[in-house]
């Protein structure tokens, strides 16, 4: 797909951590997705990382 033909969604699914805790404190929301500036990039993430204590390290 070319850049010029892909279309960011308006929305996405963020999970918000309001407070410390464990898993029970993470909380999905809706949020409206970042319009890059003309001289950024915007990402497309398909799927989490696999294991988050790679992500944590």
């Amino acid at each position: 797909m070319s850049a010029s033909t892909f279309r960011a969604p308006s929305s996405m699914t963020a999970v918000e951590i309001k407070q410390p805790g464990g898993p029970e404190v993470l909380v999905p929301t809706t949020r409206p997705v970042p319009m890059p500036a003309a001289d950024q990039v915007l990402i497309r993430i398909k799927g989490p990382a696999k294991d988050l204590n790679l992500v944590m390290a």
